[in-house]
């Protein structure tokens, strides 16, 4: 008599177990490692993407196999539970800014509401009847997710930016299990100055950018700074702001103009918004709305208002400093926060110790006009200071 095949389930006990075998269990183990491992190998954004769309088709396909494999249940409106939890966590999450254990416990309890009120009538039927049921729930979702805009965007979808913080763990961080890539950007990438587009720090309006935040400005310049001392280098950053975008009110510019302010930051670079053709930005200009949610965005269009949000990015200069005022007056701040002590560039990164290296540019000498005359002494010529950061002037920008 032949032996049964050592597959062969003989108790339904045996039939229930995720891992059957051992083999088994060591593969998810090696599944888990890779999952874990690739993003640190594969950095093109494309197939980031890919990832993460396959991870979330693995979520909805692990729910629906514990519905059909373990219950015995058909149904064919999963799709509907998977989207109505992705809008709650865009909503929760988006919109209010709650955190990440907050944001995803709902988008699962909405999904868990949802299934507890259609159950008890579904759970009625069978066969094909069930079937029909759940299929029906497809095009009635498909409806309520074309046609609630404020919550949904219509047909156009919606894109926000949760938090994604678990503690100490941001998963939004600049790097991916450590700082490798960051360090081998400053050290071997960098040519004494680097530009970074942080454009705003106010919460609303990084949302409506679709930017990171100040944590992540932050972040990156102290991690700039460490391994610009790692590697013995004098290193600038080189950030840029903007005013009058859309979705940016006065009161937005007053907390970014203290921001500045309050760490002695000077920007010389700086920008109001100006119209593209085919951006969202563009498209929230002109017609007052954010296109992926619905809902009306603040877009300053008056020239009062540009002159005042572009006024409280450089304060400090003779002909904004009345206009900066006045925008502080109408946004109902108080007096702009002590600046600190004047110091070198932020953004200016010399090796920890070392002394001040000379410039890297300098202005030629002017040509005496007669050979009588002297240069000008080295005393008057550091009198002449640059009207952005106080610092001695250079000639030529560097």
């Amino acid at each position: 008599m032949a032996r049964p095949h050592q597959n062969l389930t003989r108790r339904y006990a045996d039939e229930l177990k995720l891992f059957r075998t051992r083999a088994a269990k060591a593969w998810l183990v090696v599944l888990i490692l890779l999952w874990l491992l690739t993003p640190m190998f594969m950095t093109d954004p494309f197939w980031l993407s890919v990832l993460n769309y396959a991870g979330i088709a693995a979520i909805a396909a692990i729910g629906l196999n514990l519905l059909t494999g373990y219950t015995g249940q058909v149904s064919l409106g999963h799709a509907f539970f998977i989207g109505s939890g992705a809008y709650v966590a865009a909503a929760v999450g988006g919109d209010l800014g709650l955190p990440l254990v907050l944001w995803l416990p709902a988008a699962a309890l909405f999904g868990a509401l949802v299934g507890a009120l259609i159950g008890p009538f579904a759970l009625r039927l069978r066969g094909n009847y069930l079937a029909i049921v759940t299929l029906g729930l497809v095009f009635l979702g498909e409806y309520l997710f074309r046609n609630l805009k404020g919550l949904t965007g219509g047909n156009s979808g919606t894109s926000v930016t949760a938090p994604v913080t678990l503690g100490p763990i941001d998963f939004n961080a600049v790097t991916i299990l450590g700082d490798e890539y960051i360090r081998e950007l400053v050290a071997n990438h960098v040519g004494g100055h680097l530009k970074i587009a942080p454009e705003h720090i106010s919460p609303g309006v990084v949302r409506v950018m679709k930017k990171p935040g100040k944590e992540q400005f932050v972040r990156f310049r102290e991690l700039f700074e460490k391994y610009s001392d790692e590697a013995g280098k004098e290193q600038y950053l080189v950030p840029y702001f903007i005013s009058g975008h859309p979705g940016c009110e006065v009161k937005d510019m007053v907390e970014l103009s203290d921001y500045l302010q309050e760490n002695g930051w000077r920007p010389q670079q700086v920008q109001d918004f100006t119209p593209t053709p085919m951006t969202l930005a563009t498209d929230m200009y002109y017609s007052g709305y954010h296109p992926n949610t619905g809902k009306p965005v603040h877009v300053p269009l008056g020239a009062d208002e540009k002159a005042m949000q572009r006024a409280l990015l450089q304060p400090y200069l003779p002909q904004y400093r009345e206009m900066a005022a006045r925008a502080r007056r109408v946004a109902g701040a108080g007096p702009s926060p002590a600046r600190r002590a004047v110091r070198p560039s932020p953004f200016r990164r010399r090796p920890s110790g070392s002394s001040p290296s000379r410039p890297r540019c300098r202005t030629p000498a002017r040509a005496s006009r007669s050979p009588d005359r002297r240069s000008a002494s080295p005393r008057s010529a550091s009198r002449r200071r640059t009207p952005a950061t106080g610092a001695p002037f250079r000639g030529s920008r560097c």
